[in-house]
């Protein structure tokens, strides 16, 4: 009998907050939402940009038009290229990679979020650089990958862009 009451009661609950939602938009569609850009308190970002889907109208900017590296788009970029040699067959998940001089050239000390940095000679798998590279925002790993995947970062390069 307990059973039977939780389940009206959590299809209840359901039913009405379906009800609240499908009444909230109906009210946003009917009354439609003014949005102005002084309507908007500054965001807690280097940049901010809103901007209107259909009619491409910038709704709020906060330092647009500032020059800003794109770290984690990149970042997502790599894992994309990555995966995409995976599905191909050129590399494999369980790849041993080993971490090399041109892997770290370049590297800022400050382009990593590991406890533990990633040094020459150390060798993972593909698998734990993606993890290293997109959870921990490793900026080694994404070389050592590119390496790993393209030869080169310049051929890496190459392969983001025709993406």
């Amino acid at each position: 009998m307990q059973d039977i009451r939780e389940k009206i009661t959590y299809k209840s609950k359901l039913f009405h907050l379906i009800i609240r939602v499908v009444v909230l938009t109906w009210c946003w569609v009917i009354f439609g939402m003014v949005v102005n850009a002084e309507e908007f308190a500054p965001v807690d970002a280097k940049a901010a940009l809103l901007v209107e889907g259909n009619s491409g109208e910038v709704l709020y900017e906060q330092n647009a038009h500032d020059v800003l590296h794109p770290a984690s788009t990149t970042k997502i970029m790599t894992g994309l290229v990555v995966m995409d040699a995976v599905a191909e067959g050129r590399i494999s998940l369980d790849d041993p990679v080993t971490v090399t001089a041109e892997a770290l050239a370049g590297i800022p000390s400050d382009a990593s979020f590991l406890k533990e940095k990633l040094v020459e000679g150390e060798t993972l798998t593909v698998r734990e650089f993606m993890y290293s590279m997109l959870m921990n925002s490793d900026s080694t790993s994404c070389q050592v990958l590119a390496i790993h995947t393209a030869g080169s970062v310049d051929a890496f390069v190459a392969l983001m862009n025709d993406k």
